[in-house]
């Protein structure tokens, strides 16, 4: 038997984000993607799992798209970590459909990226990561990120955000990698988590992937990042955090 998820869960979200590690308390979890990569998915999904098996919910695995019909029928929620392999068109629809029926994403750091493209003609060797259907989804899609870097989080309390941020500072501190999120349903969008980052600064040292405009809030000359949001879709939401990179043993220091 499946236990439901509640505004009281969501609610209760407690993130503790310190030296590449980052502890998510009081979610339900069904299933979750993962990859061969840089990142250290077995901590994030012993994580995840010990908390949940602690607070009494049911949980299901997986490491890819592929069966998501099957399991979005008897869930909830799903939760999504890395950003590969990605759902096809046909898997979208389902994930689609889970959500206008009244299904929650949550959805962490890289689920907003995705492949790489072949550099193109007079761009040397940087390439540019590839919108799907999925990241007009999910609401967001990954453009680059810096590297490593100690930054603060501020947090917002609006009305429409309270009920994931209510308990949590106003700001807070953290070392992870900024995300440079392009929202791609601003009006449908409400951001929760944001950090301060310009396009020069967000652009020194060159590092990662080839992007044309910096997607502050206010605009390419601005300076606030969305790097946490929640979308309404139909009856269900995408709730989106892009902080959360663990490192691998694989990954060069």
């Amino acid at each position: 038997m499946v236990n439901m998820v509640s505004i009281h869960d969501v609610s209760n979200i407690i993130y503790k984000v310190d030296e590449l590690t980052f502890n998510i308390i009081n979610y339900y979890l069904q299933t979750k993607t993962q990859m061969i990569a840089l990142h250290d998915m077995d901590f994030v999904r012993l994580q995840l799992l010990n908390y949940l098996s602690e607070l009494g919910y049911a949980s299901t695995v997986a490491s890819s798209y592929s069966q998501l019909e099957a399991f979005l029928k008897q869930a909830n929620m799903l939760v999504t970590y890395t950003a590969g392999p990605l759902p096809n068109e046909e898997e979208t629809e389902v994930l689609e459909a889970f959500l206008m029926n009244g299904g929650t994403w949550v959805s962490f750091h890289g689920s907003a990226g995705g492949f790489a493209e072949k550099p193109r003609k007079g761009e040397g060797n940087w390439r540019r990561i590839k919108k799907f259907k999925y990241h007009e989804l999910m609401g967001g899609a990954f453009l680059n990120h810096p590297p490593h870097i100690k930054f603060n989080v501020d947090v917002s309390h609006d009305d429409s955000v309270k009920h994931l941020t209510d308990g949590l500072p106003n700001t807070f501190e953290t070392i992870d990698e900024v995300y440079l999120i392009e929202l791609q349903d601003k009006p449908n969008t409400n951001v929760f988590l944001t950090t301060q980052r310009t396009d020069e600064s967000a652009r020194t040292p060159p590092f990662g992937f080839k992007y044309d405009v910096h997607p502050a809030l206010e605009g390419p000359n601005g300076s606030t990042l969305a790097i946490g949001y929640e979308r309404k879709i139909g009856k269900g939401k995408v709730i989106y955090m892009g902080l959360g990179h663990t490192h691998s043993p694989k990954q060069p220091k």
